[in-house]
């Protein structure tokens, strides 16, 4: 089960640190983050080389998106859109609230359950699809947050209560420099 960590510091030099790891179906081939979209030259993410989408990126304006399975949900289904399309359609929005806002209006009958976090250095949100009527759209608080194929921060499954305090202890450094 994919797993991804965010720690949101809104004001300081590093606001937003994100980790994540992708171990489902990792025969499924991939590039490395790149500016792999031509019509999308402003996105740097990893390349789904299967469907044409990203599951992690970040765009020119320091929004960052990652979308994750929810439980039974693991891989393709021919009658619905790829969710890696998500994280694009994140990244063409210039903040994360409008990128969340638009994302929340989209069908979910078109897309198998997923959980996609989109932030930027100021907001953080959770879009929740787990097969109602609706996307559901939800703040991100600050400080750590932790997500894989059920809810955010789920310390009832024990990959998160077994993570958290380790992430917890890192994520409270100070990294060196900046990346770009």
């Amino acid at each position: 089960m994919c797993t991804l960590v965010i720690f949101r510091r809104p004001g300081h030099r590093w606001p937003v640190l994100i980790g994540a790891n992708r171990d489902e179906m990792i025969d499924r081939p991939s590039k490395p983050p790149g500016r792999h979209w031509a019509d999308r030259p402003e996105v740097i993410a990893g390349l789904d080389m299967l469907a044409g989408g990203s599951w992690l990126g970040i765009n020119d304006w320091g929004v960052a998106a990652a979308v994750l399975n929810r439980h039974g949900s693991l891989g393709p289904s021919p009658d619905r859109r790829s969710r890696g399309e998500l994280v694009l359609e994140a990244l063409d929005h210039a903040d994360a609230t409008a990128a969340a806002e638009a994302l929340s209006y989209l069908d979910p009958g078109a897309y198998r359950t997923f959980n996609l976090i989109v932030a930027d250095e100021s907001r953080g949100f959770w879009l929740r699809h787990a097969g109602g009527p609706r996307i559901e759209l939800k703040p991100l608080k600050d400080g750590l947050s932790m997500i894989a194929a059920g809810d955010l921060d789920d310390l009832g499954r024990r990959r998160t209560s077994r993570l958290r305090p380790r992430c917890a202890s890192v994520l409270t450094a100070t990294p060196p420099c900046r990346v770009r």
